[in-house]
């Protein structure tokens, strides 16, 4: 019976625990078909008390029109340029006679100190902005804004699920 009811105390606070997260998600889409280079979609995984993005998954089409040597080319490329970066990866899919690339940024893992080191890959998502705060102790520290996101993403017409 003690088992049983240690068992349920655990159970308990793992539920609470669970049902208290504040890290949520978001996905905004196009609403239309895509052509080559467009964004299809995009997933935030936010911390909704402190407002902020910690991951992101960015979706784009590369074109139908590529042969499969050219969509071997572009996910070896990808995975150079984006493995590269501590935080950021590339990954390639054939969806629907179309090439697809994910690119999935861990901001909890880069160093937005030194965000001109990630501008090659960052500054061609122009909607990612980045805000400072300072903690009690006066110093300060970089985050990226998820409302000032999702209104950049807005703005652009893609459409929240």
């Amino acid at each position: 019976m003690k088992k049983f009811f240690k068992s349920l105390i655990i159970f308990t606070f793992l539920i609470l625990l669970v049902g208290c997260s504040s890290v949520k998600t978001k996905t905004f889409e196009e609403k239309k078909s895509t052509t080559k280079g467009n964004i299809l979609k995009i997933v935030c995984h936010y911390n909704e008390k402190e407002n902020k993005i910690l991951k992101m998954e960015v979706e784009d089409s590369k074109g139908t029109d590529l042969t499969e040597k050219e969509r071997k080319e572009i996910d070896r490329e990808a995975k150079a340029v984006y493995g590269s970066y501590k935080g950021i990866e590339a990954v390639t899919d054939y969806k629907n006679n179309e090439l697809i690339m994910t690119v999935k940024i861990d901001f909890e893992k880069i160093n937005l100190e030194n965000g001109s080191m990630y501008y090659p890959i960052l500054g061609g998502l122009d909607f990612i902005d980045v805000d400072e705060i300072k903690n009690e102790k006066g110093e300060k520290k970089l985050f990226v804004n998820a409302e000032k996101i999702f209104e950049k993403l807005r703005e652009r017409g893609l459409i929240e699920k």
